[in-house]
């Protein structure tokens, strides 16, 4: 069996690669709506609330995590976009 914590681990990576992947076909799609991006944003980040509220995560995982997304986001967009 595994902890608990490590199940929300699971869990908050399995949402953010599904929202990740959602950002990408946005990207590619070339979706550009202001109020959509709000939406779905807004959506993620509630999700991630969610998920990640027995999850304390570091400032600097935080860090690494928005980094790594914007680095995400810059490739997506540099080949696709």
């Amino acid at each position: 069996m595994m902890d608990a914590k490590k199940k929300d681990f699971i869990k908050f990576t399995i949402v953010m690669l599904v929202f990740m992947a959602g950002m990408i076909v946005l990207i590619v799609n070339h979706i550009d709506d202001w109020y959509i991006w709000l939406i779905y944003i807004a959506i993620w980040t509630y999700a991630e609330m969610i998920i990640v509220k027995d999850l304390h995560f570091k400032w600097w995982v935080w860090v690494l995590i928005i980094g790594g997304l914007s680095i995400i986001d810059w490739i997506v967009i540099t080949h696709f976009g």
